[in-house]
């Protein structure tokens, strides 16, 4: 597998990258259909118009990214430009891919993708997993690395915790 990288033009965050557009422009027509994961960037934006453009299938995993509280929360009016000048747009020509029914309920209300395909982020945890620490062997243990923020769904975490058959201490 050969892997490609390309030095972008801006040292902040908006990630220009023209050297991928023209690579994605003169060989994506090579690949069946392009994956992005992101969507309030520039990659993201102007990697989905090129393949629109060269007729290459555009899926977009959102990550939540095109939810309400994503179009209320920081830099709302930049977003919301985005949004109703192109971003619409691409979505609608484009397939979306989505982790859970309320990410779907949220692509739908502000966009119509060619089709919305589920499937969870699946982790399989082994039957008899080992534990980290010997001192409590009975004792379910968990951490939570991300911020704490409505967005995160650390509420229904701890509202599925209580359907997990260990003790939890």
């Amino acid at each position: 597998m050969t892997v490609y990288y390309f030095k972008r033009w801006t040292k902040d965050h908006s990630h220009f990258l023209p050297t991928l557009f023209k690579r994605l422009w003169t060989h994506g027509s090579k690949f069946d259909v392009v994956h992005i994961h992101a969507r309030w960037n520039l990659v993201s934006i102007f990697s989905c118009l090129v393949c629109l453009l060269k007729k290459i299938p555009v899926i977009v995993s959102p990550r939540g990214t095109l939810s309400a509280y994503s179009f209320l929360n920081r830099h709302t009016a930049m977003k919301a430009f985005i949004h109703q000048s192109f971003g619409k747009f691409l979505l609608n020509r484009s397939h979306v891919h989505v982790t859970a029914l309320n990410e779907q309920c949220a692509v739908q209300e502000i966009a119509r993708p060619k089709s919305i395909s589920e499937l969870p982020n699946l982790v399989k945890l082994p039957e008899n997993m080992p534990s980290a620490y010997q001192d409590d062997p009975g004792t379910f243990k968990m951490i939570f690395l991300s911020r704490i923020n409505e967005k995160k769904g650390l509420d229904l975490l701890l509202i599925a915790l209580k359907d997990i058959n260990v003790p939890i201490g």
